[in-house]
């Protein structure tokens, strides 16, 4: 065989060529589950505090803006399979959330065997801060879900059988924010995450 049947043979023709792109563009297209989870990542921040050889804290911060609200409510319409008439319903509930808090939905977890982490305004456990470009933003409500659903570890991925979910609203005194800065400490040591620019719902540049 030539040189120039060999070449032949291994180029393939229009058809198998068109095949093959298709093939290779289902590969890399996303499922909307894959998209969602992505999504999720990008919009979590984690602080770890640490305590001599172990783990003190452990928290993964989602923040839920106005855009991220969004996408969640679509996750959940495909994941329940909701009514029109549900998912409107469920819609409206997470705008007026957003209109009236800075909403951030938390997992933490401890290596320490004698500690339970609390999170609140005392000293008793740990303390939560909000600011918005400086300003403080006020708690308002921090509450754990004692019993987390099935619809709980679908939207928040890293929901596992070793951490809490916790839910921590303040009040939104600064609307538009450029950067958010939670801040977390106890005696055992303190830590912060930030989001800025798109987790905040800001265009891309």
């Amino acid at each position: 065989m030539s040189a120039r049947d060999i070449r032949a043979a291994m180029t393939p023709s229009p058809r198998m060529f068109a095949a093959l792109l298709a093939l290779t563009l289902v590969g890399c297209a996303k499922s909307p589950r894959a998209l969602y989870e992505s999504t999720l990542d990008d919009q979590t921040e984690l602080v770890v505090v640490n305590k001599h050889l172990g783990t003190a804290l452990r928290m993964r911060a989602t923040y839920l803006s106005d855009t991220f609200r969004a996408q969640m409510a679509a996750e959940r319409k495909r994941l329940i399979d909701a009514t029109d008439e549900d998912d409107a319903s469920f819609i409206r509930r997470m705008q007026d959330d957003g209109s009236a808090y800075h909403e951030v939905v938390l997992t933490v977890e401890t290596d320490l065997v004698d500690q339970e982490v609390t999170l609140g305004t005392t000293d008793d456990g740990w303390k939560l801060r909000l600011v918005a470009d400086g300003v403080e933003q006020p708690l308002v409500t921090v509450y754990k879900v004692a019993e987390p659903n099935p619809l709980h570890h679908g939207l928040y991925a890293y929901l596992n059988l070793w951490n809490e979910l916790w839910i921590a609203r303040f009040q939104k005194v600064t609307t538009s924010p450029t950067e958010l800065v939670l801040k977390v400490g106890s005696g055992f040591g303190h830590g912060e995450v930030h989001w800025t620019g798109a987790q905040l719902g800001a265009p891309a540049p």
